[in-house]
Parts: C-alpha cells; structure tokens; sequence
C-alpha cells in the first residue's frame, strides 16, 4: 500500500512483537526498485546507532525539479515520502532560500 505501509502491515501482523521478542533490534527497508540500496551498509547502521536516532534515510538530490521520483517532506511536522505523482506543479517548482 505504498510508502511506509510496511510498518502499519508488521504491528497489524504480530510481525513487529515478534522481531522484538527474538531480540531484533535493527532492521533495514528500502523499496525494491532502489537498485542502489547497499543492504546491510556498516556506515549508515554505525551512524544510526552512534546518532541514537530510532530511524534514518537516506537520499539524493533530484537532478531536475520534475524528475519522476518521491521526495522526503514533512507533513503534519513529521518526515514523509511523498510520490511525485501527488506534487503539484506549484510544490514541484519549489526551491530553499
């Protein structure tokens, strides 16, 4: 069901208390279509857990304001994926002063 569905799917599933209960502690996700995933990549784990965050993400920078990819926002003050196909024109053009 899209972004982030994964995690509603592992509570509803009994998935996550049973990754708790065997002592898991770490998991990595990233969407199949990402042929650059590093699975398992040691630097990005070891700044995780040195930074104490619960989550990380990594990105890149969009080539061009229309390439056809999601981008990370924040909505409601919390991080999003949101895909490009619910970006307005206005919000694609968009540009940090």
């Amino acid at each position: 069901n899209g972004n982030g569905g994964i995690y509603s799917s592992l509570m509803a599933s009994g998935v996550h208390d049973a990754m708790l209960a065997s002592g898991v502690q770490y998991v990595q996700v990233f969407g199949i279509d990402n042929v650059l995933a590093r699975i398992g990549d040691p630097l990005w784990f070891g700044h995780m857990i040195a930074s104490k965050a619960d989550a990380s993400n990594k990105t890149c920078i969009k080539q061009d304001p229309h390439e056809k990819v999601g981008v990370m926002v924040l909505k409601d003050g919390k991080p999003a994926v949101t895909e490009y196909t619910e970006l307005t024109q206005e919000m694609v053009e968009l540009r940090q002063s």
